[in-house]
Formats: structure tokens, C-alpha cells, sequence
């Protein structure tokens, strides 16, 4: 019985420190209860674990029909493109707790598990956020979103108001576990860099205004670590936005990295730099989501939109720079995403 699944120790990106990911230990097959899905491309085993993701299933089996290689890539690939990036790419228009809102629940710092047997897989995840928890966040926010007055803003306002909302709602509290939700900001007031990228995801996606939630690492040196923040799309371009560094306590809230592009972003304090994470950089992801190279302006956009690594809009892209992005490219085009298809900006 062939067992796939190893993982190391990798930086995980959805709270705002470094931490060791644990080993998910290949398992023998027991039997599941009902009937196993299959997917035959990994867009569809993406759509499936969305799917189950969205109730907060806590154990489900799907056997994948394709390549066995597709298996091997999503269990040894360091960066978690799948369960990050790949997630966020599985949107319904009609829901906004799928996509980015799902893999930014997904707790992969605990007990997780995920393994498979030749071409069966078992997910066993775990998330920051009950279905419960998910429903009441959805109950209030009709009524924040009238509160702020968003209804008759300008997006760029929108961005603005909620914003202001967020950094006055949260209280920064160093809980990976208890604090990692917009649940725990609305319920209780307190957060950690997710729970601002994901308020700040869902109450702009819920005004009409495209929003995407990424990681990667913020700081310099030993004062370096795992953070969330967001990107933000105004007049057809796409903004960084880091509700965290902005909130400066007792109600004091900054505008340094509101909207900001992939050249002044971190102006405010360059020794604090902000480095996105692969699955968020290359690939898929990259290609729907070029940042713009400089602040947002009222008024004057002109097209400078470029990618992570400050290629211009109209760049070739190429992911062939080294060993490893050769295989992330094939990485991606074994994933069958279709050029036509809809993610529901």
C-alpha cells in the first residue's frame, strides 16, 4: 500500500508568527462512511474540498481519477498552494464564505491531517471558525455594512470606511487559536492579522468590492513572521492593503499601507518589508492578480500594474527561473485551470 503523503515543517500563513506545521503521517485506509466523490482534474478535487470546506466537514474521502503525479505535487509541495491559493481561486459569486474566506479558516497549524492510498484521499481538516460561528458572522454583517452607510460610497470610500471600521473593531491579541476569525473580532473584539484580512475580505466583498486575502512574511530578521493581509481592487487595478500595521492602538489609525502598490508599499518603514508567499506571487494567482506599481490616487491610474517581482502589466510570464518553478508551472497545468473560467471578481 503506497503511502504519499509527507509534509516538513512550513511557515504558516495565516497567522501573524512563525510556526512549525506537523508531519501528517500516511494511514491505513479505513472505510468512510457514504460515497467516496471522485475528481479526475484538480480543479475539481479543489471544487469538492470548497464544497465540504464551506459545511466545515471535518473528514471527507474523495478518489482522484487523474494523474497520480497531480497527488504527489499537492502532498509534497511546501508552500501549500492548494489549501491557499488554489482555494481562493474556487469562487462562487453567490457566497462569500468559500474562496478566500475558506482558506483563510482553514487551521493548518493543528492537528490536521491529509493522506491518501494510492489514488484515494482523506482530508481531516480543521478550522478557525464553525459553521455556527460563520452564520452568526454573516447575520451582522447587513447590518455593519448599513451602519457605515456603504450603500451610497464611491468603492474607493468603501475601502476607506471599512477600513476605519476594522482597525477601530479589532484589538490586536496574540491567540493563534482563539483569535484567528472574524467570529472572534465581531464576538469579542479581538484579532490577529487574519481576523483583519479576513473582516476586511468579507465586508468589502459583501459592498461590491473586489478583495483577496494573502500571506506571506512582514518584518526583518528575528522580528519577522507569518502575516496576512489583503489586496484590493479599485478602477480595474489591484492595492495592498495591511488593515494590521495600520491599526496603532487606543483608536489611532494610520493610512501607511492603505492601497498601496509593489514600490512604496513598505515606504512608511522599508526595514518592515512585506513579502508575499509563493502560492500568492507565481503561478494562477499571480496571473488573475497583478498589483499595481504605485498608491492608489483619485483620478490618476495610469497603467502601471506589474506583478510581485515589478514586471509590467503586458510581461511574459514565465515560472522557468529555477528548478523548482519549472515544476510549479507544470504544477499548475496539471490543475487544468481553463483559461475561460470564471473565479467571480
Amino acid at each position: 500500500m503506497k503511502k504519499l503523503m509527507k509534509k516538513a515543517a512550513a511557515l504558516l500563513l495565516v497567522t501573524c508568527m512563525t510556526m512549525s506545521l506537523p508531519i501528517a503521517q500516511a494511514k491505513p485506509m479505513q472505510a468512510q462512511a457514504g460515497t467516496t466523490e471522485k475528481a479526475s482534474t484538480m480543479k475539481q478535487l479543489a471544487k469538492i474540498v470548497s464544497k465540504h470546506g464551506v459545511k466545515r466537514d471535518a473528514k471527507f474521502t474523495v478518489k482522484y481519477t487523474g494523474n497520480s503525479k497531480d497527488i504527489d505535487k499537492m502532498m509534497n509541495d511546501q508552500d501549500f498552494t492548494f489549501f491557499t491559493s488554489t482555494l481562493a481561486l474556487i469562487d462562487d459569486p453567490s457566497t462569500s464564505d468559500d474562496a478566500d474566506y475558506l482558506a483563510g479558516n482553514l487551521n493548518l497549524s493543528d492537528d490536521y491531517d491529509v493522506y491518501a492510498t494510492g489514488k484515494t484521499i482523506v482530508f481531516k481538516l480543521k478550522y478557525f471558525e464553525t459553521k455556527k460561528q460563520t452564520q452568526y458572522v454573516n447575520s451582522k454583517i447587513p447590518g455593519i455594512l448599513k451602519k457605515l452607510g456603504v450603500k451610497k460610497l464611491s468603492n474607493y470610500d468603501k475601502v476607506k470606511k471599512i477600513h476605519d471600521y476594522v482597525c477601530k473593531l479589532i484589538t490586536y491579541k496574540d491567540d493563534y487559536k482563539k483569535c484567528s476569525s472574524m467570529y472572534s473580532a465581531l464576538k469579542n473584539g479581538k484579532g490577529l492579522c487574519n481576523s483583519y484580512a479576513l473582516c476586511m475580505y468579507k465586508l468589502l466583498t459583501e459592498a461590491g468590492v473586489p478583495c483577496k486575502f494573502v500571506g506571506g512574511i512582514a518584518g526583518t530578521g528575528r522580528d519577522s513572521g507569518g502575516h496576512a493581509w489583503n489586496i484590493v481592487k479599485l478602477d480595474g487595478k489591484w492595492y495592498y492593503l495591511d488593515a494590521t500595521w495600520d491599526d496603532e492602538g487606543k483608536n489611532k489609525i494610520s493610512h501607511d499601507y492603505f492601497l498601496k502598490g509593489t514600490s512604496d508599499f513598505d515606504k512608511a518603514d522599508p526595514s518592515q518589508k512585506h513579502t508575499l508567499d509563493k502560492p500568492y506571487r507565481t503561478g494562477e494567482f499571480a496571473k488573475k492578480f497583478p498589483i499595481a506599481k504605485k498608491a492608489y490616487k483619485k483620478g490618476s491610474n495610469e497603467d502601471d500594474t506589474v506583478d510581485d517581482e515589478g514586471n509590467d502589466s503586458d510581461y511574459e510570464y514565465d515560472d522557468t527561473t529555477d528548478d523548482y518553478d519549472e515544476g510549479y508551472d507544470d504544477y499548475d497545468d496539471s490543475y487544468g485551470w481553463d483559461d475561460d473560467y470564471e473565479y467571480g471578481e
